[in-house]
């Protein structure tokens, strides 16, 4: 029987949410015609959070590859910038996607999803606005695929699937890739990590998926 799709544990909100992603140009009009090539170089802003103190706007930014890169997804860029307006800065750069940022309770820091030199799956990343380098917080088997920080801001909750076996690594390794429905087929298990330590815990257990959670 395929494990059923519910949702449990104090973290987990009952009721699914959509995500609302904006798709708004950032660069300016210049009055020529808009092209197909002109809609692919655009870069348009995907993600919008506001500062606890309401006094930061914190974006990501789509940015296209280059033509002289590899073919693939785009790069996504993380920005800061005052409410009541003012010059924009970026917090992250292209190359890479850092994704799905969120403000800390006090504000003065930012969690978001990147997969950087060395990382073999998603991560969550940690990076203070005060200054300094971005500091990866978790060490997941598998991708990391939502996240969400605590009331307090000790912990962050994040969603991630459980590692497949040794012996469907080994047959994806050898190209029989395909997926036994019921069988193969791993739970998105909820953790909680601790944002000082980085020791990370399950929250749900059992053959359960997350889909949607909230503190």
């Amino acid at each position: 029987m395929k494990p059923s799709r519910t949702v449990c544990s104090p973290l987990v909100s009952l009721t699914a949410v959509l995500p609302l992603l904006l798709a708004v140009p950032v660069a300016a009009s210049t009055g020529e015609p808009l092209t197909p090539d002109a809609v692919v170089d655009m870069k348009t802003v995907d993600r919008v959070a506001l500062s606890p103190d309401g006094q930061t706007v914190l974006f990501s930014l789509s940015v296209p590859r280059g033509d002289e890169e590899e073919s693939g997804r785009r790069h996504e860029e993380l920005w800061v910038v005052p409410a009541a307006g003012g010059e924009p800065r970026a917090l992250t750069h292209a190359p890479g996607r850092s994704t799905q940022p969120a403000f800390s309770p006090e504000g003065t820091a930012v969690a978001f999803l990147a997969k950087r030199s060395g990382d073999e799956h998603t991560q969550i990343y940690i990076l203070p606005l005060g200054g300094g380098e971005a500091r990866r917080l978790t060490d997941a088997p598998t991708p990391v695929a939502s996240l969400r920080w605590s009331p307090d801001g000790s912990s962050i909750a994040y969603v991630a699937q459980d590692d497949v076996s040794d012996r469907v690594r080994e047959d994806r390794k050898a190209g029989r890739d395909w997926t036994v429905v019921g069988v193969d087929e791993k739970p998105r298990r909820l953790w909680r990590v601790d944002v000082k330590t980085g020791v990370s815990e399950p929250v749900s257990t059992g053959s359960t998926s997350v889909w949607a959670f909230d503190w």
